[in-house]
């Protein structure tokens, strides 16, 4: 079991944090009602599923908005030096 860190170690939350907390507060709840949802006659897999699709969104969010961000400044900045 690892050790239990300190409070006075903590480093504070990066800079833009705020901007998503509340949605992986969102996606903190909807994996803790995933993980505690009846499994009374489902398939293992029908279990797991809405589990790894949390997981999924929750893993994807920040870089896949980065990414379509990029894309459109490259594309305004194609534009801009086509005209």
């Amino acid at each position: 079991m690892p050790p239990v860190r300190a409070a006075k170690n903590k480093k504070p939350p990066p800079e833009g944090f705020d901007d998503i907390e509340d949605t992986l507060l969102s996606y903190a709840n909807k994996m803790r009602d995933a993980q505690s949802a009846s499994t009374e006659g489902k398939k293992k897999h029908e279990t797991l599923w809405p589990i790894f699709q949390i997981s999924h969104a929750r893993s994807r969010r920040k870089p896949g908005r980065e990414v379509e961000k990029a894309r459109v400044r490259e594309v305004v900045l194609f534009t801009l030096c086509a005209d």
